[in-house]
């Protein structure tokens, strides 16, 4: 993701009736405070948020996937994948679930006074907007899971073919230093994040199946967590899976990271079920 970013303050503005369920997180060039963003008292004290996090990058078809996902990462390195299957998930019992048109927020953030990143709800969801090397996400206050299954429906506005830019779920979020995120790449592609105390990584990336075209259209971006083992899915189908050491509880939401092209990225819903 290549994102060399240091982490800004988390603030939220809410109206003094409001109830708030989301919380915004910022990275970017620059370690200042965003300007012009208040909290209220009523707003939930934010996560400690020090720390310069590393990494390599940080984005319809109804076709059924025919190729498998491209066997390396973004180094190059040989990996063993699963093949893509259409196999559903199996999962339990709904846990939450949100269209992001009520009880969430808008939230901005700034650079020496330019605003860097908007995120609203709309008619039809919750519209990111971020602009070049910057990343963002928002997360709950509803969640503190570790094994689920997660769905969240995305429909990318502008994110160019030729970009790395990348948007998605993110979870286990405990504070903005550390948390994972499964997004897709505007160029085709798809990466899992893990932000953690010894650093940033991408633990596994690879090329999405013909016929999921990630720049346009509606797309369900979903992940199983369970035993240890995150499995990823797209449009319905497995296109990876991968071991961890740890399954930590936290949080989820929506998550964009931009490198050289910004995007807009509409968050339709987000639905969280116990595993099967």
């Amino acid at each position: 993701m290549n994102m060399k970013r240091a982490l800004l303050c988390l603030l939220i503005t809410l109206a003094a009736a409001a109830l708030a369920c989301n919380l915004p997180a910022f990275r970017n060039d620059g370690g200042d405070t965003p300007d012009g963003l208040t909290a209220e008292p009523e707003a939930t004290e934010p996560p400690d948020n020090a720390g310069t996090p590393e990494s390599d990058d940080d984005e319809p078809g109804d076709e059924e996937p025919t190729e498998t996902p491209d066997d390396t990462d973004d180094t190059g390195e040989a990996e063993d994948r699963p093949p893509v299957s259409s196999e559903p998930p199996e999962f339990g019992d709904e846990v939450y679930s949100t269209d992001f048109r009520t009880r969430w927020v808008e939230v901005t953030s700034a650079d020496d006074g330019v605003v860097k990143g908007r995120a609203a709800p709309t008619d039809g969801g919750m519209l990111f907007e971020v602009e070049p090397s910057w990343a963002m996400w928002v997360y709950s206050q509803q969640d503190d899971i570790s094994s689920f299954y997660a769905e969240m429906i995305v429909q990318p506005q502008i994110c160019p073919s030729t970009s790395t830019s990348s948007y998605g779920l993110m979870f286990h979020f405990r504070d903005n230093d550390n948390f994972r995120a499964f997004a897709l790449t505007c160029s085709g592609g798809y990466r899992l994040y893990d932000y953690s105390a010894s650093g940033d990584a991408i633990i596994a990336s690879g090329e999405l199946p013909a016929g999921i075209d990630a720049t346009t259209g509606r797309h369900t971006i979903a992940l199983l967590a369970q035993n240890n083992t995150l499995a990823m899915y797209v449009d319905g189908s497995l296109i990876d899976t991968v071991q961890v050491s740890e399954m930590p509880a936290g949080d989820l939401g929506p998550f964009v990271d931009t490198e050289s092209d910004g995007v807009s990225i509409l968050f339709e819903e987000l639905t969280v079920y116990e595993p099967g």
